[in-house]
């Protein structure tokens, strides 16, 4: 399938992820087949109902890892019985629309369906990304004891969004991690968690936590670069036996952590920037292979 766009000039930035910050909330959104003017959060569904999302990257005008996202809102919806009114082209297609009308050159979309009805709407949200010394530096996390209670499927979980956004707030931090009861870490509010121990990535069992797509990636990664990879539980008192940690997510991409809580870590692992090189690779071959598919106008 063809999407068309306007032709225009397009910059790349040779570090894709340290790129200002900015917020951005489009005027209009894509409302099950209709572009109409307004955000998501005005429509009721966005905040009354429950609802499966994707946010997805945009970068030089395009939607990155976007087949992945497809397929991991489309698998949601079938596990909670959430009925599919819209084929992946119409959504590729009103996606593309929004970023045609708003002329969206860098930023965040969110794709969202009502549980159980299947209505649908697009649009772009705030975002913030990290700034450049963040990567440099590695940023501040801390533990809180939150859990999912369907962590396989992306849901708006209000409780654990307002008390993650109340412990940032106060503690000045980057990111929450969410650990069980037992003390076992599981991931970040809106991203996973990676550490590095004697050479070897360790993860938390992806059972466990949401399946980020940069996760996934990063997995993927390990065995074409032959780094070891284990998905085993991690627990809070094991901490200091790791020598890095690292965030993944749709808008960090591969961050590192400089302090877990009060436990100080190697923000400067030669694995995670040779992780971080191949996943910038990764995306440049994303954004690559959904130009090949767009026709200018």
């Amino acid at each position: 399938m063809l999407i068309h766009l306007p032709r225009r000039g397009l910059t790349f930035h040779n570090d894709i992820h340290q790129q200002a910050n900015f917020l951005y909330l489009s005027p209009v959104i894509w409302n099950n087949g209709n572009i109409l003017e307004g955000a998501l959060s005005s429509y009721p569904g966005s905040t009354t109902k429950g609802w499966i999302y994707e946010v997805i990257r945009v970068i030089e005008g395009t939607p990155v890892f976007l087949p992945e996202h497809f397929h991991r809102l489309l698998q949601a919806m079938k596990i909670t019985d959430s009925p599919i009114l819209y084929s992946q082209e119409i959504l590729m297609k009103g996606l593309f629309d929004l970023i045609r009308k708003e002329d969206i050159q860098e930023g965040n979309a969110r794709i969202q369906a009502d549980i159980k009805d299947g209505k649908m709407l697009i649009g772009f949200i705030p975002h913030q990304y990290p700034k450049h010394e963040d990567y440099i530096n590695g940023v501040e996390v801390s533990l809180a004891n939150l859990q999912r209670t369907n962590p396989g499927v992306k849901t708006w979980n209000k409780m654990i969004r307002t008390s993650a956004d109340r412990i940032i707030q106060e503690k000045e931090i980057y990111e929450v991690i969410l650990s069980s009861p037992e003390g076992f870490l599981l991931e970040g509010s809106r991203s996973n968690i990676f550490g590095i121990q004697n050479g070897a990535l360790i993860t938390p069992p992806r059972k466990q936590v949401l399946p980020g797509i940069t996760r996934q990636i990063i997995i993927s990664l390990t065995d074409q670069i032959n780094i070891p990879l284990q998905e085993k539980p991690i627990h809070k008192s094991e901490l200091s036996d790791f020598q890095s940690f690292f965030l993944t997510g749709t808008s960090p991409g591969i961050l590192p952590i400089r302090k877990i809580s009060s436990i100080y870590f190697n923000c400067k692992s030669a694995l995670c920037n040779t992780l971080k090189n191949s996943y910038e690779k990764k995306i440049r071959e994303s954004i690559a292979n959904t130009k090949s598919n767009l026709k200018p106008l």
